[in-house]
């Protein structure tokens, strides 16, 4: 089952929203144990945890996206012999 955590964080100079997130129990038990153990706030962890995974997410699907863009020609592939050609290398 999971439990509903409501995420929020102090904005000194930017805007900030509150999101309410539902987490397996063993995903939030581990979480908590990670805070108790370093001593950072599950705030701060699920905070860091999200922005990692989202820098992932971005490069996954910025890479499909090119990958399907080369599969239907919308761009061009070169090779290392066409690139050193052009740079004169």
């Amino acid at each position: 089952m999971a439990e509903a955590v409501q995420i929020e964080r102090v904005a000194k100079k930017t805007q900030e929203q509150t999101a309410e997130i539902c987490f397996p129990r063993r995903t939030l038990a581990r979480i908590d144990a990670l805070a108790k153990r370093t001593s950072l706030s599950r705030n701060l962890l699920i905070n860091q945890a999200v922005e990692h995974s989202l820098e992932d997410l971005e490069d996954i699907y910025l890479a499909e996206q090119v990958l399907e863009e080369i599969k239907t020609g919308k761009q061009k592939v070169y090779s290392l012999e066409e690139v050193e050609k052009e740079l004169g290398l």
